[in-house]
């Protein structure tokens, strides 16, 4: 019983934690320098990207604003994103090349 107790308090401790490091995030991008609200924007989509498609809604939006340094800041972090973490290593397939389930 006791192993369970800790094992719950451990896990409430790591969902706490995890919504703590996500407020700081968003605070960041409220309210951080440029570099900062990118960082933040990356790890968060990097966190789950499913659910943060609204933050990668963001930042492509953020790469086809007319702020030179800004729209550059934002296609370097897609880019790194794309290849790191979006995309499979290898070649996608056309639509009608897909298996259907």
């Amino acid at each position: 019983l006791d192993s369970d107790v800790v094992r719950a308090e451990s896990k409430a401790d790591y969902h706490k934690g995890a919504t703590s490091n996500s407020s700081f995030l968003r605070k960041v991008i409220s309210s951080g320098t440029l570099t900062d609200k990118m960082a933040s924007m990356l790890l968060m989509i990097q966190e789950s990207p499913m659910h943060k498609l609204p933050v990668l809604d963001a930042l492509l939006k953020m790469a086809g604003r007319k702020g030179k340094r800004e729209a550059i800041m934002a296609v370097d972090t897609l880019k790194d994103l794309f290849l790191s973490d979006l995309l499979p290593d290898r070649k996608l397939l056309f639509f009608h090349e897909q298996a259907v389930p």
